[in-house]
Order: structure tokens, then C-alpha cells, then sequence
């Protein structure tokens, strides 16, 4: 499963062990509550790896926003016994509103935040080899 932290939202994806392929899973409010939804998602898809974006700037240095996202994954990873690794998730948001705004169909700001996830799964399976 693929995270990507947003201040408002947090974009969830998905690849099964088998087939490989991420899909956009769901999009979660950025509130107390968020932990726990992500949690519940874990248990009932089976996620054995969860892979966060990690923002960084053109220069691979890290942002206001890769500290708000490292604060983020440590709370995670006390919440959760489940392997978290990170990617860079650069241009992920933005190449998902290109891609929404290409199928020329009405679109949220939540599909935006789970469709970059599916693109920061993909390219951590790409990196890996795991594709």
C-alpha cells in the first residue's frame, strides 16, 4: 500500500502481491481519525509494505513538507508493526491532475490525492524491481 501525506488529505493505494498493478484504494481525512482508518485498510487488505512519499525539492533536500510527512511515519510506524519504507514522491500530485484533467471528467481533490499515491506505488515497484 502506497501513502501519500497531505496536510488536508491522505491518498491510499494499493497493489496485491500477485498481480502488481496499484490502484487508487481511497482517500482519508487528515484528522484524528486518520491513523485509524489507515489501519483498518491494512488489516483488511493484507498489507505487507507500506510505502510513503516522501517530499522532497528538485534537489533531493528535504522540505517543510518532508518534515510534516517524517513526523507522520513515525507516528504510523508506532501505530503499526508493518514494514514502511519511503519514495520520492516527486510530481506525483501534479502528474495526477494532469492525467484527471486529460480524461476530460468531472474530479475531486481526493482523486487527485489517491491517484498520486497509485503513481508513488508504481515507481516504488519500478525502483525495486518488484514490478
Amino acid at each position: 500500500m502506497a501513502i501519500d501525506v497531505g496536510e488536508k488529505r491522505i491518498g491510499l493505494a494499493f497493489a496485491s502481491g500477485v498481480a502488481k498493478l496499484p490502484r487508487p484504494l481511497a482517500t482519508v481525512i487528515h484528522n484524528e481519525e486518520a491513523f485509524e482508518s489507515i489501519l483498518a485498510t491494512t488489516q483488511q487488505e493484507n498489507i505487507g509494505t507500506i510505502v510513503v512519499g516522501l517530499p522532497l525539492n528538485s534537489d533531493s533536500k528535504p522540505t517543510n513538507q518532508t518534515v510534516y510527512t517524517e513526523a507522520f511515519i513515525s507516528k504510523l510506524r508506532q501505530k503499526t508493526g508493518i514494514p514502511i519504507v519511503t519514495c520520492d514522491e516527486a510530481l506525483s500530485s501534479k502528474r495526477a491532475k494532469q492525467e484527471l484533467v486529460a480524461r476530460r471528467k468531472h474530479y475531486q481533490k481526493s482523486d487527485v490525492d489517491a491517484l498520486a499515491a497509485t503513481y508513488i506505488l508504481e515507481d516504488y515497484l519500478q525502483e525495486t524491481g518488484k514490478v
